[in-house]
């Protein structure tokens, strides 16, 4: 391993940069992850390597993150800011954007990189198509969670997947009681670990959100692969279980999309005081 990157590495003249793209991807970790370790140990003064990986920097390569050797960037700071997206934006299109455009794409990609590229390659081809592109869901990015995300998914997680999507912010325990799925938890996390368009928030104990688009694309698939029987049955499940963690105004829409018109009468009449008091007669 040593001989081969120092032939590797020997090829090029300092300063140079590398790039080792989709690190793990389809391989076991332990192996790759010590030859990586031990290739990165022989880069010579002026090298740069740059490693794309969707999970956390593995175990073999702690001396090199404790002697500051490797510098992490997340995800959080890969996020675009708006200025930067407007930037991208102005450079993808080649001339100025409609306002109306741009804010919708903005509004859609929150800071995605590959979003922001994709809205901007889904061009108008018919009347009507610069809305779509604009502030509706392109094709081309529901062809790139397909392809990057469900692809890969054993038959199972991808199933629970489309039924967790029903939530809005679910939770792990939450996902498994309406699911009925015991590995619905897991999937959720696995997603958020791997930095597939699911961020965690843990204030109030741990829950998930969906990137919007890509939440949008897997009720989409929810309702094209699952039966509207089971769509409604879960939708009913959900909402009990949303009412009873006080997630009231969630479980109405839930109510209101399986076609239970009773239980959102009744939850109407239950949470109509409390709205009152509060001035949220509009919401009522």
């Amino acid at each position: 391993t040593r001989s081969f990157f120092r032939e590797l590495f020997g090829r090029y003249r300092p300063p140079f940069c590398l790039v080792l793209d989709n690190h793990g991807d389809g391989a076991p970790h332990g192996a790759l992850d010590e030859v990586l370790a031990e290739g990165l140990s022989q880069l010579p003064p002026g090298g740069r390597v740059i490693v794309t990986s969707r999970g956390p920097p593995p175990r073999s390569l702690a001396r090199l993150a404790a002697s500051q050797a490797i510098a992490l960037v997340d995800a959080e700071a890969l996020r675009f800011t708006p200025a930067e997206s407007r930037l991208l934006l102005r450079r993808l299109a080649g001339a100025p954007l409609a306002p109306a455009r741009l804010s919708a794409m903005l509004a859609q990609a929150e800071g995605w990189a590959a979003c922001l590229v994709l809205l901007a390659e889904a061009r108008p081809t018919a009347p009507g198509a610069a809305s779509e592109a604009g502030g509706g869901s392109p094709q081309v990015v529901f062809d790139y969670f397909a392809h990057e995300v469900l692809r890969h998914m054993p038959g199972g997680e991808r199933e629970a997947l489309l039924e967790i999507a029903l939530l809005d912010r679910p939770s792990a325990p939450l996902a498994e009681a309406v699911t009925g799925n015991p590995t619905a938890g897991r999937v959720l996390g696995d997603l958020h670990r791997r930095g597939y368009f699911t961020s965690a928030h843990t204030q109030g104990g741990t829950s998930y959100r969906l990137h919007p688009l890509f939440r949008r694309f897997l009720l989409a698939e929810a309702r094209a692969r699952l039966a509207p029987e089971r769509q409604a049955a879960l939708r009913r499940a959900a909402a009990s279980a949303l009412e009873r963690e006080s997630g009231w105004e969630e479980a109405a829409t839930l109510w209101r999309e399986a076609g239970d018109l009773a239980a959102l009468g009744r939850l109407v009449r239950q949470q109509a005081p409390v709205l009152l008091a509060h001035g949220r007669h509009q919401t009522l």
